[in-house]
This record gives structure tokens, C-alpha cells and sequence, in this order.
């Protein structure tokens, strides 16, 4: 249910519940040091398959399919990245493939010899921030108050909702039967808000679009460039907003999750600017 994952109380109000030893700190930073990370770092990932069908082999994982994403849809962002000076971490354990890119300030660290339950926290907790297709290794990141940006999220209702530190963007759902792109009030309209199934996006003749690797670097811009000041009175997010109040999970939920004049997530302006045509038609 789409409501399980959200804290009414609000998580990052609260002071984080983990921390690590001294022990446990001098050995983090010390395998920091050994793959090569010298300064501040964001982490990346990008959810697969592989992770499950590995580890839980007995159970067929394809209605997930379509949360998958290849990585190598990351590699202008880690440019963009590294030149704005931060290195860039790729986390997840049992991922199915490197990325197709070298740089010195890019660690693939799911194919390093360090990789380590211990380590794939540790990385995480430490980081500037981090970039996420949205999957269980977010929790890490939300335990440890981390921004987090999700660049091309779905279900559109599955917003972390209880947050200014979460960042995000749409994945676009295109109709076969309609030969375009829905608007936002047709996807809570029709029921497609929260569709989690490979199997119900086939049955009703909807395909996810994916944003271009230029699109996911321009919302990690906006990203920094809203990271201490959110403009809640932009045209395009006041419509955006309009449009969410109407779905059943805002009616259901609003007033524990959100205020009555803005979202408790951001939402990028970027995205909302060139998507205009969903909030206004």
C-alpha cells in the first residue's frame, strides 16, 4: 500500500537513530580512503533485477521489471558531477553490470573489492547526498537524513512525501491507445497514480518513458541550484499542486502528510517546465 513507507511524524524532523563506533568510523574512513575518495561524494543507483533473483531466486520478481534501470543513463550526470568537484559513488550490492565510464573521482564501489553490508551503509551515510531510481537502499539514506533526488520517479503517486530533503521528478507514462503522453489529472483520473506491476501497465497499453540522460543532469542542477532556496509560488507548482490535491491519495492523506498551500516534497521546476503541457492541458 502506498501509505506504509510514510512517517506522519516526519523522520528528518527527528534526530537520526544510528551512528557508528569510534571502531566503526576509523575503519569506514579508512576503506574510504582506499578506493580513492579524497573529498565530499554523492551517491548514485540505479535499481535492476539482479539483487533479487539472486538472492530470493524462488520468487518470480518480473512485476518489478519496470522499475529497472540501466546505469549507464547516470554517466552524464557523473560528469556533470565530478566537474562541479564532488566524486561520485555508485552503490548496491548483486547489481547486474559496471558503468561504462573510468574517472579517477568515479568509484564503481559495487564491483570493488570493498563492497561489505558494513560499507554499503557507511558510504551512504557519509555522502553529500544521494541519487536514487527509488528501492529499499533509499531507507539508508532516509535513516541517515540524507537529500535525496529521484530524477524520474513511479508511481507517480509514490511521492516521499513526508520531506523537503526529498527531491524529485516523473517518469512520463505514455498511452499506446492514446499515441501520447498522459496528463497528470488522466493518470489520477484513470487510477494510474500508484500502478506497481509490470503486468497492469501491459494490460492497459502504457509504456514508462524514460528522461534523457541531458534531462536527469538539468534536474540535478535544479536540484543545487533549490537546495537552500524552493520558490513555492512558481506558476507551474502552484498548477502541479492544484492537480494533486484532486487524487485520492491527497484527499486521503493531505493533512497528515502536507500542508494546505505546498507539498511537504519538492518537486523540480526544471521538469515541471518542460512537462508544462501536463499541468495545463
Amino acid at each position: 500500500a502506498p501509505l506504509l513507507n510514510r512517517d506522519i511524524h516526519g523522520t528528518y524532523n527527528c534526530p537520526r537513530n544510528f551512528s557508528f563506533n569510534r571502531k566503526e568510523q576509523t575503519n569506514g574512513n579508512l576503506i574510504l580512503k582506499k578506493l580513492g575518495i579524497k573529498s565530499k561524494y554523492v551517491c548514485i543507483y540505479t535499481r535492476d533485477s539482479k539483487y533479487l533473483k539472486k538472492n530470493y531466486p524462488y520468487n518470480d520478481w518480473s512485476k518489478h521489471n519496470y522499475r529497472d534501470t540501466d546505469i549507464n543513463i547516470m554517466i552524464d550526470t557523473c560528469k556533470f558531477l565530478i566537474e562541479k568537484g564532488f566524486f561520485v559513488v555508485r552503490v548496491g550490492k548483486d547489481m547486474e553490470k559496471k558503468m561504462s565510464f573510468k574517472h579517477e573521482k568515479f568509484i564503481d564501489y559495487s564491483f570493488s573489492n570493498f563492497q561489505s553490508d558494513f560499507m554499503d551503509v557507511f558510504i551512504i551515510a557519509n555522502c553529500d547526498f544521494f541519487i536514487s531510481t527509488s528501492s529499499g537502499i533509499d531507507a539508508i539514506a532516509t535513516a541517515f537524513r540524507k537529500e535525496i533526488i529521484f530524477p524520474f520517479l513511479f508511481p507517480v503517486m509514490d511521492t516521499k512525501s513526508t520531506t523537503d530533503r526529498h527531491f524529485l521528478a516523473y517518469r512520463n507514462l505514455y498511452s499506446k491507445k492514446f499515441k501520447r503522453n498522459l496528463t497528470f489529472s488522466e493518470i489520477i483520473n484513470y487510477g494510474y497514480g500508484y500502478i506497481v506491476n509490470q503486468d497492469d501497465l501491459i494490460k492497459n497499453e502504457l509504456e514508462l518513458v524514460d528522461p534523457s540522460p541531458t534531462e536527469i543532469v538539468e534536474v540535478v542542477k535544479d536540484f543545487l541550484k533549490t537546495r537552500t532556496n524552493y520558490n513555492f509560488s512558481d506558476l507551474d507548482y502552484i498548477k502541479f499542486l492544484e492537480i494533486f490535491k484532486t487524487s485520492e491519495f491527497y484527499t486521503k492523506a493531505g493533512n497528515q502528510y502536507h500542508t494546505k498551500n505546498h507539498l511537504n516534497f519538492k518537486v523540480s521546476q526544471y521538469f515541471l517546465k518542460q512537462n508544462h503541457e501536463l499541468w495545463t492541458r
